[in-house]
């Protein structure tokens, strides 16, 4: 119903509460101090609409996105990943990663699976004198440290099925990939340069260069991407795509030819997406849940699913074919979205998440000593705390920055960290794993209360309002 008064709000000059409530309350000659508060009550908190002065509600319009940064300041990296036969498709054998700007670096290049299970004519044109052994133990921590190139930079991929084997296989090691990630044929198509079908790192490279690419071993496939890369970035300028904001709208202008027609959603609605972390999930028509998850940019990355591309895997087509609602939660922090997201998929099951548990994954899980983190919340005013009770659990609590609910918040804290034993859930481990992987990634920044080192919990109330201005003052 909110989407549909929104579509209406959006096609008309404005309209009256009474009006408003006619049309989808199926009020009767509504009284319009009655009609006026339950469309309020409907409207009054989304940010898409607001009520005029001349008393018409009406829809906001589109903010226009800011300049942002140059395309040619930011920090891309091409990562290029080299899999397995069809047998093996989910293996991945090498990954190199490559800073592409000012020039292309090698930033990162291992071996994943044993070079020696290639035939001998693979390995002839992969493997070479210089590349870093193989170490079947350091899995986890190379998948880690992928990960975190991707988080230090904007990543694109050959691929969506690139992409896909990466973040499976990062998973299943407990690694939480970036759900945002650029593929080649998003920059060939905003860069109006044709491309090849399908996707080939031969192919583009000839593409933009007129000449075949000179591949010797694995790391000269993600040299060669590198310089895809660059040239596509420089030629994206050249057509007056300078920054962020510039390319997102050019690939934007793409999902607009795709059919919402049958949809409870629309392209309007895509567009109007706050362009903070969150977590989202597609209903089908009957209610049931396709998919559920994170992203650090919500609106860019639900985009993605209706902009056209080199490929459409199956899973891909039926998202776009079946989903018929779309609900979106604005988190304040990455972790938040990922608790939430692992919260959501335990309870509803989707159709086409993966279907492998947190706790199932590989990976050592150490626990760490009492303490809250501190992190923002997505609304102003208020914050959000992650409570860590020693190998027992995790609880997200926000709380309001005026400090002002001390007795209900120091009783609370007196529970979780001085009771007995709390009751386990089946969640609290494998929540616990997610957020401590996470923190590990971002040790550096983050405004720990030490629990562990206080007496009771006035001090850690006390503690809680000394530590948020640093929470303050970092953001």
């Amino acid at each position: 119903m909110l989407d549909a008064i929104l579509n209406h709000l959006r096609d008309s000059d404005g309209a009256s509460s009474v009006d408003l409530a006619s049309r989808f309350l199926k009020f009767k000659n509504p009284e319009p101090s009655l009609a006026h508060r339950a469309i309020t009550g409907i409207l009054g908190k989304d940010r898409r609409c607001f009520f005029d002065n001349d008393g018409l509600w009406r829809a906001s319009p589109i903010a226009a996105a800011p300049a942002g940064p140059e395309l040619s300041a930011l920090p891309w990296r091409a990562v290029q990943v080299l899999t397995g036969d069809q047998a093996n498709r989910r293996k991945i054998f090498h990954v190199s990663v490559w800073t592409v700007l000012p020039s292309p670096t090698p930033a990162f290049g291992e071996w994943l699976e044993s070079p020696a299970a290639l035939s001998f004519d693979e390995r002839s044109v992969l493997v070479s004198g210089g590349d870093t052994p193989f170490n079947e133990n350091r899995k986890d921590e190379i998948l880690s440290a992928i990960a975190q190139q991707c988080i230090d930079g904007v990543p694109v991929f050959l691929s969506g099925r690139h992409f896909a084997v990466l973040k499976y296989n990062a998973a299943m090691s407990g690694v939480a990939l970036p759900e945002d990630a650029f593929l080649v044929s998003h920059l060939f198509s905003a860069a109006h340069v044709p491309f090849p079908k399908p996707i080939t790192l031969s192919g583009c490279y000839a593409a933009l260069f007129n000449r075949a690419p000179v591949l010797t071993n694995a790391r000269g496939h993600g040299e060669a991407l590198a310089h895809c890369v660059a040239e596509l970035i420089e030629r994206l300028a050249q057509n007056g795509v300078a920054t962020m904001a510039e390319l997102e709208a050019a690939l934007n202008a793409a999902v607009e030819s795709f059919d919402f027609s049958q949809k409870g959603f629309s392209y309007n609605d895509l567009i109007n997406l706050p362009q903070q972390p969150g977590v989202y999930a597609f209903t089908a028509k009957n209610g049931a849940f396709l998919y559920i998850g994170k992203a650090s940019n919500l609106r860019r990355r639900i985009m993605g699913y209706f902009r056209q591309t080199d490929e459409s895997p199956e899973k891909l087509e039926r998202l776009r074919a079946e989903a018929h609602c779309l609900t979106t939660h604005v988190c304040g922090s990455e972790l938040e979205s990922l608790i939430y997201e692992f919260r959501l998929i335990k309870k509803h099951a989707p159709l086409l998440n993966v279907k492998t548990d947190v706790n199932e994954r590989k990976g050592d899980f150490k626990p760490i000593h009492d303490c809250i983190i501190l992190l923002p919340h997505a609304d102003e005013g208020k914050g959000m705390s992650f409570w860590f009770r020693r190998n027992q659990k995790i609880s997200l609590k926000p709380f309001n920055v005026d400090f002002q609910q001390s007795g209900e918040m120091v009783e609370e804290l007196e529970r979780f960290f001085f009771s007995d034993k709390l009751p386990a859930q089946p969640t609290d481990f494998p929540e616990q794993e997610i957020a401590l992987r996470w923190m590990k990634c971002h040790a550096e920044e983050l405004v720990v209360v030490p629990v562990s080192r206080l007496q009771n919990a006035r001090e850690i109330y006390a503690a809680l309002r000394d530590y948020w201005d640093e929470v303050k003052i970092s953001g």
